[in-house]
C-alpha cells in the first residue's frame, strides 16, 4: 500500500535545490565548468577590470620613483541580476490517484515518484537549453530564414529548440506574440497561433532575419549577457562596451578575435590551430583552453581527423549523454581540446579560459516558497485542482579577463 505524505514535504525533499542544480549542470556544459560566485545580493554589481599592468622596467639603472607606472584598474557595473523562471504544473488527480482519498495532505508518494522523474527530466532539458543558449549564443532561440506566411508558418534555423505550446515573441520591425502549434523538424518550420492551441495566425508581419525569443526575452534588460556579445568587438557584431566600459579603451578588455570567413570543411583544423597559436601568443593566458564549437564544425573536425591522420592525431574523446562531446587533438603546433555543444552558434568558435569568467548569482537554482514555507500554490478550476511550483535562476555571466579568451568569428 502506498505511503501518503504531505505534498509540500515531498516537493521539498525530492525537488530540492541540490537535485535541480545537479541535473541542470549535467545538461549544461558551460554551467558545469564555470566558477560560481554566490555572494551577489542583487543591486549593481561592481566589476573590476584590469586596464593595464605595472610596466616600469629600465636597462642600466632604476626607474625614477616619480616615473613608475602603476597598474590601472577600471570599474564596470552589471546593473541587476538577470532571471529566468520555470514553472511546473502538477494535477491533483494524477498525484492522488492511488492514495484512496485525495487532497494535498494525502497525495500518494508512489504516484508522485512515478510522475516526478519524467516531468523533472523534461523540465531540466528545457531549462538547460534555454540557459545554455542564452549564455553561449544569445537569448533568442533562433532566427527566421524567410518571411512569415498568412497560414502562420515561420521558417526557422533551429527548429529543434522549440516545443509545442511554447509562447514566443518574434521581433523585427514589428513584434508577433504567438504560440507554437506545430513543428516540422525536417522542413525547418513552425506553425504558430495567436492563442494557446488555437488556429494558425497571419504571420506575414514577420521578416527574414527576425529573432525569436521566449516570453520576456524581447526586452533587452531581461536578457543574460551572452558570451559571444561580451567577446566580439563592435566591428564584428558584438557590444562596443563591456558592462559599461569601452572595450577599445584598454587592451585587457579585448579578447583575441580572428576572422574565420576563410574556414571550410577541409581546412577547419588548420584554421583552429593557427588561431590557437595567435590566442596563446597575444592573449598571454594559459595554454589550458577549451575551444567551444557547434556540432556542425565538430563533424568537419572528425572527418578531417580520419583523412589527415598524419598531420593531426586524435588523442582522446569524451562523450556526454547530455549533448556535448570533448576531443583532444595533437598537431605540429601543440595540443588543443575541442568541445561541441548543441547550443553553440555555427558562425563562431570560442577559446575559453575558465579562470577568466564567473557566473555571479545569489543562491543559484531555487524553488520559490511563500511566507508559510510552501513550495507550491494551489489553483482551483472547473476541471479540478492543480499545483504550481515555480523555480528560478538569477545571476549574470561576467568575463572579467577578456584578454585571456579568444573567438573565431564570421565562419560561413
Amino acid at each position: 500500500m502506498a505511503t501518503t505524505r504531505s505534498f509540500n514535504n515531498m516537493l521539498l525533499e525530492y525537488v530540492h535545490y541540490g537535485l535541480l542544480k545537479d541535473e541542470h549542470d549535467k545538461r549544461n556544459y558551460l554551467m558545469q565548468k564555470v566558477e560560481r560566485d554566490n555572494g551577489w545580493k542583487d543591486g549593481p554589481l561592481p566589476i573590476a577590470f584590469e586596464g593595464g599592468a605595472e610596466s616600469s622596467f629600465k636597462l642600466g639603472g632604476l626607474t625614477d620613483e616619480n616615473d613608475i607606472a602603476e597598474a590601472v584598474f577600471v570599474k564596470g557595473y552589471c546593473p541587476q541580476q538577470k532571471e529566468i523562471w520555470g514553472s511546473l504544473k502538477w494535477h491533483e488527480r494524477d498525484l492522488a490517484e492511488h492514495s484512496g482519498s485525495g487532497g494535498s495532505d494525502s497525495v500518494s508518494e508512489q504516484s508522485f515518484l512515478k510522475n516526478l522523474p519524467k516531468r523533472l527530466n523534461s523540465f531540466m532539458d528545457a531549462m538547460k537549453e534555454l540557459v545554455s543558449t542564452a549564455l553561449l549564443a544569445g537569448s533568442h532561440l533562433g532566427k527566421c530564414t524567410a518571411a512569415g506566411t498568412a497560414g502562420g508558418v515561420l521558417a526557422v534555423d533551429r527548429p529543434e529548440r522549440f516545443v509545442i505550446g511554447q509562447k514566443l515573441q518574434v521581433v523585427g520591425n514589428s513584434t508577433l506574440v504567438c504560440y507554437v502549434v506545430a513543428i516540422d523538424v525536417n522542413g525547418n518550420k513552425l506553425t504558430v497561433s495567436a492563442t494557446r492551441g488555437g488556429a494558425a495566425v497571419d504571420a506575414t508581419s514577420v521578416d527574414l532575419g527576425d529573432k525569436i525569443y521566449i516570453d520576456g526575452g524581447q526586452t533587452a534588460a531581461n536578457r543574460f549577457t551572452d558570451l559571444v556579445d561580451q567577446l566580439l568587438p563592435a566591428s564584428a557584431g558584438g557590444s562596443p562596451t563591456l558592462f559599461g566600459v569601452n572595450k577599445l579603451s584598454y587592451p585587457f578588455l579585448q579578447p583575441i578575435c580572428i576572422d574565420g570567413s576563410g574556414m571550410s570543411s577541409v581546412n577547419v583544423l588548420d584554421v583552429i590551430f593557427d588561431a590557437w597559436q595567435e590566442v596563446i601568443r597575444k592573449g598571454r593566458g594559459t595554454t589550458d583552453k577549451t575551444i567551444l564549437m557547434s556540432y556542425k564544425h565538430m563533424g568537419h573536425v572528425m572527418k578531417q581527423l580520419e583523412k589527415n591522420s598524419g598531420a593531426f592525431r586524435h588523442v582522446e574523446t569524451k562523450v556526454s549523454a547530455y549533448g556535448y562531446t570533448e576531443i583532444t587533438i595533437a598537431g605540429a603546433k601543440g595540443v588543443v581540446k575541442l568541445a561541441s555543444v548543441q547550443e553553440m552558434r555555427d558562425d563562431v568558435m570560442i577559446f575559453v579560459d575558465w579562470s577568466a569568467m564567473k557566473f555571479h548569482t545569489n543562491g543559484d537554482f531555487h524553488i520559490h516558497k511563500d511566507p508559510e514555507g510552501k513550495a507550491y500554490h494551489t489553483v482551483r478550476s472547473t476541471s479540478g485542482f492543480y499545483y504550481v511550483t515555480d523555480l528560478c535562476l538569477r545571476g549574470e555571466l561576467v568575463v572579467s579577463s577578456p584578454w585571456k579568451m579568444g573567438i573565431i568569428h564570421s565562419i560561413p
